[in-house]
């Protein structure tokens, strides 16, 4: 019997994953036994614009859901798999067409009426005991419970592993959202003495209305790497618990996208092409996929061609079976592609060509390689998509 997991995490950055910045031994121990990819690209740099390449392995990436296209779980589930997801992401559920396939969707979404019910309470709170220091400070410590407007991993954990059966062909899809805004990571996973802890709630709006500055920045990124530490922790109780089943596994842990703190004037995952967004994390285990490329649509049909099974109507590859040779991404207003040396970005400002290795894309070395971008244009596809809205 078989157990093929698909992990997903929201704009998880892939310099901090694969750096050293954050203590991660969890992540560190897939990656050990894994096979880990430094140029995966996402098919949009928001949820809604690359969730259609993730679970259908579909182009499509116009940000208005599921195309109505075969899925990854249908295909799992033609294949005669149980197929289960579990998501705290209203833009990778099942409102916007991403449970069809499943036999079982736990969608972990918290309804806007609870969000907006605890907002307001919130509000009146904390009109009525900003005068008290000691209200006011029980009401900040517990404002995380009140405004968070995602699941912890922890609760998408349990569930998952109460659904493990074994002896059963099972096709699990999770997607985390840790590690995005707001961040607030639990209790202990910052120095609870720095500024970034005490000023953590402030600070969240803040980085949602203020322009980019240094100081901003680095409080943020605090709290930012403590979202990460707490996901680790979850990831290492998830693969204690997969590796405890005497069966075939076969995994890709991946993020939907990247995260902006700062650069190129903005922060969260402003819809662009740059690596920051979609140059993403992307780790196998249990399988051996062939060449440096991979791109989120190649996860469906890599997975499925790893058991041997069928991946007609995909448009991605089966990497067990080929190599993928570039990538192309095309969002409203900008288009790119990438091989293994190089990445061409059009945008309506500018062309630029980046060295493969430049992941910040602070050289551009168009005018110096002209003969590249010659190259490379005629691979730029010409019909842009319509970005999704950001979330």
């Amino acid at each position: 019997m078989t157990k093929a997991v698909l992990i997903t995490v929201d704009a998880l950055r892939k310099d901090v994953t694969y750096s050293d910045r954050v203590d991660t031994p969890n992540i560190d121990r897939l990656m050990s036994k894994g096979q880990v990819f430094d140029k995966a690209y996402a098919n949009g740099s928001t949820t809604p614009s690359a969730f259609p390449a993730i679970l259908a392995s579909s182009k499509s990436n116009d940000g208005i859901g599921c195309p109505d296209t075969r899925t990854v779980a249908e295909a799992f589930s033609n294949e005669g798999f149980e197929t289960i997801a579990i998501s705290t992401n209203p833009n990778s559920g099942p409102y916007n067409g991403y449970g069809r396939g499943f036999d079982h969707f736990e969608d972990f979404v918290k309804s806007g009426a609870e969000k907006e019910e605890k907002s307001f309470l919130f509000k009146i709170g904390r009109r009525i005991v900003h005068s008290s220091d000691t209200l006011y400070s029980f009401v900040r410590k517990n404002r995380s419970k009140l405004d968070l407007p995602y699941e912890r991993a922890e609760a998408l954990n349990e569930e998952l592993f109460s659904r493990l059966e074994e002896g059963e062909d099972q096709f699990f899809f999770v997607h985390y959202m840790e590690t995005h805004n707001p961040y607030l990571p639990p209790e202990g996973y910052v120095d609870t003495e720095s500024e970034a802890w005490k000023d953590r709630f402030d600070l969240n709006e803040e980085v949602r209305y203020e322009e980019p500055r240094e100081e901003l920045n680095d409080k943020i990124w605090e709290l930012y790497k403590g979202e990460l530490r707490y996901l680790d922790e979850q990831i290492g109780e998830l693969l204690d618990r997969i590796e405890s089943l005497d069966e075939e596994v076969i995994m890709i842990f991946t993020a939907d996208h990247g995260e902006q703190f700062g650069e190129f004037g903005s922060y969260f995952h402003p819809g662009n092409l740059r690596n920051i967004q979609i140059n993403i994390p992307l780790i196998l285990y249990g399988v051996k996929a062939e060449g440096e490329l991979f791109s989120h649509l190649d996860i469906g049909p890599t997975l499925l061609g790893a058991l041997g099974k069928g991946t007609e109507g995909f448009d991605g590859m089966d990497l067990t079976e080929e190599e993928r040779h570039a990538v192309t991404v095309n969002l409203e207003g900008e288009r790119c592609v990438v091989t293994p040396d190089w990445k061409l970005l059009d945008t309506e400002e500018e062309r630029c060509l980046f060295d493969i290795d430049d992941y910040l894309e602070k050289g551009n070395l168009a005018e110096e390689r002209k003969e590249v971008v010659e190259e490379l244009e005629p691979m730029l596809e010409t019909v842009p998509a319509v970005q999704g809205i950001e979330i």
